[in-house]
């Protein structure tokens, strides 16, 4: 059997072959995984994420948006936003050992190595971001008007080096700070 015997041609599309009659097409097993883009509420929902929650999250950035207006121009909301989303959500995974990291920051000596200070608070956060500030973001979001600015800036120096890095060279928060 050739070619033409193992496919035939699909009645309304021509130049597009099909199995034959009464067998699946290649690859449509069961144990196939779909691509991710072919139903992205079914794959959102099975990580937690109904089409609800993310028009909820998506109506908050453009409420931020809205906020950011006459402060920034609208080509920086990017570089105002994104630095801020990526600390909203390390302050909620570090939420459940930052006093536990506190403590041990607390109990190192002053002239502790920095690369050792780093590997032991690494340790005590259990993975590589830590932060050692005592304010939370929700304390920063809660405060006067007054001390907000140094407050932030010693929030931003509490977290990691790597975390730092990305927050302090990558996204330049200082100048967006000013």
């Amino acid at each position: 059997m050739g070619l033409q015997g193992a496919l035939r041609a699909a009645p309304d599309e021509p130049g597009r072959w099909l199995p034959p009659r009464g067998q699946a097409p290649r690859g449509a097993s069961e144990g196939r995984r779909r691509p991710a883009w072919v139903c992205e509420d079914r794959r959102n929902s099975r990580q937690g994420l109904s089409a609800e929650t993310i028009n909820t999250n998506a109506n908050l950035l453009w409420s931020v948006a809205e906020l950011l207006r006459g402060d920034f121009k609208q080509h920086e909301y990017g570089g105002v936003i994104l630095p801020f989303v990526l600390i909203r959500r390390l302050d909620c995974l570090l939420e459940g050992n930052k006093e536990a990291v506190r403590a041990v920051a607390e109990s190192l000596p002053p002239e502790t190595d920095p690369e050792a200070r780093d590997a032991i608070l690494q340790a005590a956060a259990g993975g590589a971001v830590y932060n050692t500030s005592p304010f939370t973001l929700q304390d920063l979001f809660d405060q006067k008007d007054t001390n907000l600015r140094p407050n932030l800036i010693n929030y931003l120096a509490g977290f990691s080096a790597n975390v730092r890095d990305v927050l302090l060279e990558r996204f330049k928060l200082p100048k967006v700070l000013q």
